[in-house]
């Protein structure tokens, strides 16, 4: 080999490495991008798991105080004398504390499901 073969391969050579290593760059600033991505995406799914325990908290408070109005009801309507109870005021009152009971159970079973989803957030943050 001439020597200016051997200059002329030397510069293929660094330029072949720069290439290389551009590209290596440009692969790193990409991995670099996608990890940023990534860190962005990470951090929305955790502000909405931060909303779903703040919605799982107020439904909790509602489901609570509820139990207690619904519970309220339940005394008034037991003590109540028969007559009234077997009447109109009685049939309400009763038709009150079951609607109640069912929005406690809808409640809690939504309380419930926020939880769970906790769990499915972390999934799909990869935790």
């Amino acid at each position: 080999m001439t020597f200016s073969e051997m200059i002329a391969t030397r510069s293929m050579s660094a330029e072949l490495v720069a290439q290389i290593t551009g590209a290596n760059v440009a692969y790193i600033n990409q991995c670099r991008k996608g990890r940023d991505v990534n860190n962005t995406r990470r951090k929305e799914l955790e502000a909405i798991r931060e909303t779903i325990a703040e919605a799982r908290i107020k439904l909790e408070a509602a489901r609570d105080a509820l139990e207690t109005i619904r519970d309220d009801e339940q005394e008034a309507f037991d003590n109540m004398p028969e007559s009234l109870q077997n009447g109109e005021k009685g049939e309400k009152s009763q038709e009150s504390i079951d609607a109640m009971e069912t929005i406690y159970d809808e409640l809690d079973s939504m309380a419930t499901q926020c939880g769970d989803l906790d769990d499915v957030i972390s999934t799909a943050k990869g935790e």
